[in-house]
């Protein structure tokens, strides 16, 4: 098929809705300039949509009224701008000018001739070919959610950029899941184990394709997702997406999971979320806070050089008068934000051991995070005092 000789005709809803989901993985600063381009493909009355930064791909299927079959290539921003832009409703003309190397894209009384890529020098990742299993959409990306945040940087730990997938034991049998760290947050969401899943690599998978995954799940139905060593693949009705993995060996977390120690309290997550917040106002970059015991209540302290200090206290079930630990503020904040229930607790074995953070409600199974403590300045320890 030329890729100078494609003729169709799509409705503008159907292309516009294709070009939107491809858009996720569209080089956005192409270093090759075809990365920066859909690649399209008509034929047997439908058309294949394709993009792919080199690290990501998605493909999808439209129908078309195909008059000449072909593949082209053409600029995604481009092309999807003027396709939005069209009247609701209205039909799509695609056709390609041998002449001038150009693809005329029209609707109604608009015309635009597009530049085109070769579009054989555009890359195909391929599929992951390894184990496959359908996950509700809305368990994945409420995983996705719960831990993504924890996530390292690519230059600060680039084999720890990403969420690990992998099978573990909990409660006594197999389960699906999702953990992310950067040396000092650590998040994870164990999920029930698939239908149909006994074994598959664990694998890192990045964080834009954790982005994709969470924006291509459904809140209703089904995402299939194939896992293999190096690439991981989602299927969503007629839209395919496939990435690359992280390479590198992930954290060896559960050996360094710290076991409950009851010396833990358990608070109101939402009011300490809304003390936390109120600590914005004079947090000190880096200063952190001081969490100490109370009569029935967990007393947060902080300073800072020059606005002042602050206390809150919250409502807590402490079991050990001796619990309390100094934590960053920054850090602390967003792992309350991904528990949902009413309340949490907070574990620790000594005062310098990490903080472990569990929901106690149904609506945080399977959820818990952990914090590395901070020393505290002598200045945010005399506060509250």
């Amino acid at each position: 098929m030329s890729s100078l000789n494609m003729a169709l005709s799509v409705e503008r809803s159907a292309l516009d809705a294709a070009l939107k989901r491809v858009s996720d993985t569209l080089a956005k600063k192409p270093v090759i300039p075809v990365t920066g381009c859909v690649w399209m493909c008509a034929d047997n009355d439908e058309i294949v949509l394709r993009t792919t930064d080199l690290e990501r791909q998605t493909l999808t299927t439209i129908p078309a009224a195909i008059d000449r079959p072909g593949t082209i290539c053409l600029s995604g921003e481009a092309l999807r701008g003027i396709v939005s832009g069209f009247a609701a409703g209205a039909q799509v003309r695609l056709e390609a000018d041998a002449t001038s190397g150009r693809c005329v894209v029209a609707s109604g009384r608009s015309r635009y001739r597009l530049a085109t890529e070769p579009a054989d020098l555009h890359p195909d990742l391929g599929a992951a070919d390894g184990a496959s299993f359908d996950i509700p959409g809305r368990v994945l990306k409420n995983a996705i959610n719960r831990v993504s945040f924890a996530a390292a940087t690519m230059q600060d730990r680039p084999h720890l950029w990403g969420a690990h997938l992998h099978i573990v034991q909990h409660e006594r049998r197999p389960h699906l899941a999702l953990v992310a760290i950067d040396g000092i947050v650590f998040s994870r969401q164990i999920m029930d184990m698939p239908a149909g899943l006994t074994d598959m690599p664990g694998v890192t998978i990045p964080t834009e394709a954790l982005a994709t995954l969470a924006r291509m799940a459904p809140d209703d139905g089904d995402i299939r997702l194939t896992v293999s060593e190096n690439l991981i693949g989602a299927i969503v009705g007629e839209t395919r997406f496939v990435s690359k993995l992280v390479q590198g060996t992930f954290v060896d977390y559960q050996r360094l999971l710290p076991q409950l120690s009851g010396r833990s309290a358990t608070v109101d997550r939402g009011a300490m979320a809304a003390a936390l917040n109120r600590f914005g106002a004079i947090d000190e970059k880096g200063a952190g806070i001081s969490v100490q015991p109370g009569d029935n209540v967990l007393v947060l302290s902080g300073a800072h050089a020059s606005l002042g200090d602050a206390r809150e206290e919250v409502e807590a079930e402490i079991k050990q008068s001796d619990f309390g630990f100094g934590v960053s503020r920054a850090r602390l904040a967003p792992v309350l934000s991904k528990f949902a229930g009413e309340h949490v607790l907070f574990d620790q074995q000594d005062a310098g051991s990490p903080i472990r953070v569990l929901g106690v409600s149904d609506a945080d199974r399977g959820h818990d995070a952990l914090l590395m403590p901070m020393r505290i300045g002598v200045g945010n320890a005399a506060v509250g005092g």
